[in-house]
């Protein structure tokens, strides 16, 4: 008698103990999957019209760089291309989950001198070393925009965070699971003869788990502490909001995937008490 009851407060125990377990190693998967994922910030980018944003903050000083030069206007809207500029922000972020040194574009420079040497002439210009030297520096100084704008604030801090981090994930993810494989095996050990009892303590850890994951994102979602960032560039905090929102949804994925294991899991259980209670009333009969 004593000793059951000692088993049911170690299996209990031990359920709680997988909960926690169970929530960690969500945790740290979905962080895994998208704050540590290259792919992940590479489709925020793009849902994000992070490039778009960008594009237009650097319109206006090539249009005014243009204007004080004596170029039209019109010329410098069609310097950026969209495309282009996408994937250099994304060459950008590579490096950045590389650990690369900062992502540079070496084209945009020759691409608008030459853009710039071909409207000169078509305006009657004579071409001499002067204005090709003027011209030279035109590019360079809009080069040096465009670069500033596809970099990554705190881009070695946030590199070497990126590096770090992800290795500290997998081997938490690695250790989180043997963890919690060993505790499920202790736990069906000590319930070995009732296969019942050991999937209610499943189902207290796994419901347990939803809960404590489920409470703090829901009230992330509804507050809408995401949008209320404090950040100055809209760009980047578009940017920021969209990724946060993925991985938000990232989690509710996981939670869904967590609640459909639960039913399965309450499901088996009824199954067995069903087939128990069957075998025990024929037994009976049969006495």
């Amino acid at each position: 008698m004593v000793f059951d009851i000692v088993k049911k407060i170690f299996s209990v125990f031990i359920s709680f103990a997988i909960c926690f377990c169970i929530a960690l190693l969500i945790f740290l998967i979905v962080l895994n999957n998208t704050m540590f994922n290259n792919s992940f910030a590479k489709e925020t980018i793009k849902l994000s019209d992070y490039a778009l944003k960008i594009k237009d903050e650097m319109q206006q000083e090539f249009t005014s760089l243009g204007s004080v030069s004596g170029f039209s206007p019109e010329l410098f809207k069609t310097i950026v291309d969209n495309s282009e500029l996408e994937m250099d922000i994304i060459s950008s972020f590579k490096n950045l989950y590389e650990g690369k040194s900062q992502y540079k574009s070496e084209v945009f420079e020759f691409k608008l001198y030459n853009k710039l040497l071909k409207d000169s002439k078509s305006r009657g210009y004579v071409i001499t070393n002067e204005i090709k030297s003027n011209l030279k520096y035109l590019a360079s100084v809009c080069n040096d925009i465009y670069n500033s704008a596809i970099s990554i604030p705190f881009y070695e801090q946030v590199s070497y965070l990126l590096q770090n981090g992800c290795k500290l994930c997998r081997l938490l993810i690695l250790f989180t699971t043997v963890l919690t494989v060993i505790m499920l095996m202790i736990l069906l050990i000590i319930n070995i003869k009732n296969m019942r009892r050991f999937i209610r303590y499943c189902i207290y850890s796994i419901s347990s788990c939803c809960l404590l994951l489920i409470i703090p994102l829901l009230l992330i979602y509804i507050s809408k502490i995401i949008d209320r960032i404090a950040i100055l560039d809209v760009a980047l905090k578009s940017l920021i909001v969209i990724f946060l929102y993925g991985i938000l949804i990232e989690f509710f994925i996981a939670i869904l995937i967590i609640i459909i294991i639960l039913v399965i899991l309450v499901i088996l259980y009824n199954n067995l008490f069903y087939n128990f209670n069957f075998k025990t009333k024929s037994y009976i009969k049969k006495l």
